[in-house]
């Protein structure tokens, strides 16, 4: 099928905020891009680009980073998973990306945070 491409009506941004987050939390183990996002919802590239940075101040990439993260914390909390498999489970092919981008939003280290 294909997207028809559209700007959203004013009183549709709660509802794509809902899909556009739905489909992070349903796709974020996945490498989920924004052009991807954009042709699974139905807005062009250049649109849900700002509709995003409008909406939540963050990239589309910070705001998958930042699920990411969120998820891995609570898995860091309530888990005896090790860091590794969290880091994979949520997303990350790279332990070192995984620290990094846990460490640049929480700023402490997936071991300190679960330790705490």
């Amino acid at each position: 099928r294909a997207a028809r491409m559209r700007d959203a009506p004013a009183g549709q941004d709660d509802t794509l905020a809902h899909r556009l987050l739905g489909l992070i939390e349903h796709n974020y183990q996945n490498g989920i891009t924004l052009a991807v996002a954009a042709k699974e919802l139905g807005y062009s590239y250049q649109y849900l680009s700002r509709y995003v940075n409008r909406q939540f101040g963050l990239s589309f990439c910070e705001m998958v980073a930042q699920y990411r993260v969120e998820r891995a914390m609570y898995l860091l909390k309530n888990t005896c998973d090790s860091i590794t498999s969290i880091a994979s489970e949520c997303g990350y092919d790279s332990l070192r990306t995984f620290n990094r981008n846990f460490q640049s939003i929480t700023r402490t280290t997936p071991r300190a945070y679960r330790c705490k």
